[in-house]
């Protein structure tokens, strides 16, 4: 399942419309605490409670990467990965 829309909510949050119509919340910190990169999963820091994301790629069909102004810029996140840790929103 791909995203269809991206719209950033807050300082800190964004949301992802999936294209079955379900919208998910995301926080930046949790994001990219769970950063899949070998980097970040070597040293899980701690991530500051201000950091933004400067821009977000497309990785192929199967997923993104967001540069955050902490300095991560290598995690691909997957939709399915995505999917999990995202908090559905009510209509």
């Amino acid at each position: 399942m791909q995203p269809q829309q991206l719209e950033q909510t807050g300082a800190q949050t964004f949301t992802i419309t999936w294209r079955d119509g379900l919208v998910m919340e995301y926080d930046l910190v949790t994001l990219q605490r769970e950063c899949p990169c070998a980097q970040c999963r070597k040293t899980r820091r701690d991530i500051p409670k201000d950091v933004m994301i400067s821009s977000i790629e497309t990785k192929g069909r199967y997923g993104l990467v967001f540069s955050f102004t902490s300095g991560c810029t290598k995690g691909v996140y997957t939709y399915s990965m995505l999917r999990r840790l995202g908090r559905a929103q009510g209509k």
